[in-house]
C-alpha cells in the first residue's frame, strides 16, 4: 500500500511539472512578441497620425532611412544665387577709329604688288607702306589707341614703334628719331593723337628720300594700305627722287 501510495504522489508532482512548464513556455512566447512589436519600425506604406508636429516626424523618418530630405524653397532660391550667372557673348569686333600719324603730306603711296623706283637703292621694290614728308624732329602720333607691341632697330628700316590696336590691327611707324620720348617703352598703352615718336632719318634703305615718317598697316598679319583707313595730305606731285 505505501509503495503504491508514493507512485502516485509522484506521478501527480510530473503532472503539476509538465503544467509549469508549458505555462512558463507560453509566457515567454507571449512576452517574445509583444518586445517585437514595440521595438519593430512602423510600415513605410501609409500614414498614421501619431499626434507628433510633421518636423519631428520627418527628422524620425530621416534617422530611419525612410525618407531622402529635400531643401526647401528657400534653400534652392540659394544655391540658384550662387551659380555663376553666363555673361553675354557678342561677336560684333572692334570698331576702331584712325587718324593720321603726323602732320605732312603723303608723297610715296603703298604699293605691294606694282615695284617702284627706289632713289636709295637704284633699283625697283614694293613699298609695304606710305612716306609722309615732314621735318626731323616734328612728331609722330599714335593713330588709334592701342598697346605698345615691340620697339626695335630695324638695321634697313631704322627705329621701329609697333601699336596693337583694339581690332587686331598694327599700326609700324618707321625711320624714326633713335630717341623716344619718356615712357614710350613696350608693353605701355597709348591713346590716339598721343606723341610715341618724331621723325628721325634713320632708315638706311630711304635716306635719299626727304625726311618722312615710313609708316605701313597690317591685319592679321598681312600688309594692308594705310589709305584705306586714313585720309593724308598729298603734296601737288608726288617725289621722284
Amino acid at each position: 500500500m505505501a509503495s503504491s501510495g508514493k507512485k502516485k504522489e509522484a506521478g501527480i508532482l510530473y503532472f503539476c511539472f509538465i503544467i509549469l512548464l508549458v505555462a512558463a513556455l507560453a509566457v515567454a512566447a507571449v512576452m517574445g512578441i509583444g518586445k517585437k512589436s514595440s521595438s519593430g519600425r512602423p510600415p513605410i506604406s501609409g500614414s498614421v497620425d501619431t499626434g507628433e508636429p510633421e518636423q519631428t516626424k520627418d527628422t524620425k523618418r530621416e534617422e530611419a532611412g525612410i525618407i531622402t530630405r529635400r531643401p526647401s524653397g528657400a534653400e534652392s532660391e540659394r544655391e540658384s544665387e550662387t551659380e555663376p550667372a553666363k555673361e553675354p557673348t557678342s561677336l560684333t569686333p572692334a570698331v576702331v577709329t584712325f587718324v593720321s600719324p603726323v602732320n605732312g603730306v603723303l608723297y610715296n603711296a603703298f604699293s605691294d604688288k606694282t615695284p617702284v623706283f627706289s632713289p636709295t637703292m637704284e633699283d625697283y621694290r614694293t613699298h609695304m607702306g606710305v612716306d609722309v614728308a615732314a621735318a626731323v624732329g616734328d612728331p609722330v602720333f599714335a593713330v588709334a589707341d592701342g598697346e605698345i607691341e615691340e620697339i626695335f632697330d630695324d638695321p634697313m628700316m631704322g627705329k621701329t614703334v609697333v601699336l596693337l590696336h583694339a581690332d587686331g590691327t598694327e599700326s609700324i611707324y618707321r625711320n624714326l628719331n633713335a630717341d623716344l620720348p619718356a615712357g614710350i617703352v613696350k608693353g605701355v598703352s597709348v591713346t590716339a593723337g598721343q606723341t610715341i615718336a618724331a621723325i628721325g632719318g634713320t632708315a638706311l634703305i630711304e635716306c635719299e628720300d626727304e625726311p618722312h615718317l615710313h609708316f605701313e598697316m597690317r591685319q592679321a598679319g598681312v600688309s594692308v594700305d594705310p589709305e584705306s583707313f586714313i585720309t593724308f595730305a598729298k603734296a601737288d606731285t608726288e617725289f621722284e627722287g
